[in-house]
């Protein structure tokens, strides 16, 4: 389905069994009966009564590598269990032998810089997209992926193939995506005449018609964690600003949370369009209050919520949970006097070593293809709550400021404390919106969190 004038493309496919997040099935079931209501389009399910999809692994079968052995080293806690039991299956349905180590997402990139200087590179290892890539690849460690024939390259998004190039060749393999964007719900839109937005000024308009729908609680609804906001805020802020390199001088440290056009972007999020009714903030945080988020989008509560890649698993769950589909898409954030733009990035990747024989190596792509079976990778990206590459979905994205690593990984930026102080900071900055006290006094606790943001950066 394409959504007119804004480039965007989504369309939910749920592929064996789809995305699976036993954090939100609790969540789902207390909706259970709310959901009966709704008017969704019955579509073939393959569950049993429980309610459960079983995970279909592909067969695997004795490999000419049969006897070799390698080592991923990931830094997914959550999902390392998960990891250790699909290693378990491969090698015994291959003959490979894959050692699985799990590596602290705190201590990770200093933990390879130690292993490459003494030559114990693991076969497999993962690896964020970004600013940190060129200096992996120039070492030599990552191995040139671009001509492989591997079925995961057919499937994969082709913003997260984008995010994952360095020197005009894939050196990684995206194993989930990150993104930013609003999610619409079409039916509401249609029963009330409007359309996705142009520009900021028609998005606040379609706000204020949505509000007078009495079956909305509100026009629309945040989710996602609030560490996420940082990467929102910075993505909208550079549309609305109209500065081309807003986001070259944010990665080099030169603009901070300070900058006027940013307090003015703060100010109308969480100050202005919370007291006009827009929108409710109290569900963006933990992973259980964005749950609920969702819920409520998918319940037709809510006319839009604005999302990122975990929102849309959790979306994703709920309607293949419901057993129904449910007809919405997505936009970009408006820019000032455009139709904006969506952040559209691999979030997390694996890369291979280079300097393996080539029994290892014809070994470690084995355990790739793996890796990156759908019903695999969907089972991995449902642990860690976040969208897989390869799950059918699409999303077409339209002017993409840079890829999501390049704030999160250049260290050069400056960020004394990442991302705990930052995360917590950006979630007090939500609370502004229940703050006591008329505007001034909300402004004023918002200058002071932005104060102690804009001190992180050197």
């Amino acid at each position: 389905m394409k959504v007119d004038s804004v480039h965007i493309i989504m369309q939910l496919s749920i592929i064996n069994g789809g995305l699976k997040m036993k954090k939100i099935i609790s969540i789902f079931l207390a909706l259970a009966s709310i959901l009966a209501l709704l008017a969704f389009t019955a579509c073939g399910s393959d569950k049993d009564g429980g309610g459960k999809t079983e995970i279909e692994y592909p067969d695997l079968v004795q490999s000419e590598y049969a006897g070799t052995e390698i080592e991923f080293m990931h830094f997914w806690q959550d999902a390392d269990k998960a990891i250790q039991d699909m290693a378990k299956y491969f090698s015994e349905g291959t003959g490979i032998k894959v050692t699985v180590t799990l590596s602290p997402v705190s201590t990770h990139l200093t933990s390879l810089n130690t292993k490459m200087q003494t030559n114990t590179m693991p076969a497999l290892y993962t690896m964020w997209p970004g600013a940190t890539m060129p200096e992996y690849v120039n070492s030599g460690w990552v191995m040139d992926l671009t001509d492989y024939k591997g079925e995961w390259m057919e499937r994969m998004n082709k913003d997260a193939y984008a995010s994952c190039v360095t020197n005009d060749k894939l050196y990684i393999a995206p194993v989930n995506m990150a993104f930013m964007g609003i999610a619409y719900n079409k039916t509401i839109f249609k029963r009330n005449n409007v359309e996705p937005p142009k520009n900021m000024a028609d998005f606040e308009r379609i706000m204020d018609v949505l509000k007078t729908d009495t079956n909305l609680s509100y026009p629309m609804i945040w989710g996602n964690d609030c560490s996420a906001n940082m990467i929102y805020l910075m993505a909208l802020s550079s549309l609305y600003q109209k500065t081309p390199d807003f986001d070259a001088k944010v990665s080099a440290g030169q603009m901070n949370f300070k900058n006027d056009t940013m307090v003015e972007i703060y100010e109308k999020l969480f100050i202005d369009w919370a007291e006009k009714g827009y929108y409710n903030a109290e569900t963006c945080g933990t992973i259980d209050r964005m749950s609920k988020a969702a819920a409520q989008f998918v319940l037709g509560k809510t006319a839009m919520m604005r999302l990122g890649g975990w929102d849309l698993a959790v979306i994703d769950e709920l309607i293949e949970e419901s057993g129904g589909s449910l007809d919405y898409g997505m936009f970009p954030i408006p820019g000032a006097d455009n139709d904006g733009s969506v952040l559209a990035a691999a979030g997390e990747a694996v890369a291979v070593n280079a300097k393996l024989s080539e029994k290892e190596k014809g070994a470690a792509l084995e355990f790739l293809d793996f890796f990156l079976h759908p019903a695999v990778n969907g089972e991995v990206c449902g642990i860690i709550n976040s969208l897989s590459p390869y799950s059918g979905v699409e999303v077409e994205a339209k002017d993409c400021i840079t890829e999501l690593g390049t704030y999160l990984d250049d260290t050069s930026r400056g960020w004394t404390t990442w991302p705990l102080d930052v995360q917590n900071k950006m979630g007090e900055c939500l609370d502004i919106v229940s703050e006591k006290g008329g505007k001034d006094a909300k402004m004023k606790v918002l200058n002071e969190h932005l104060d102690y943001l804009a001190s992180l950066w050197k």
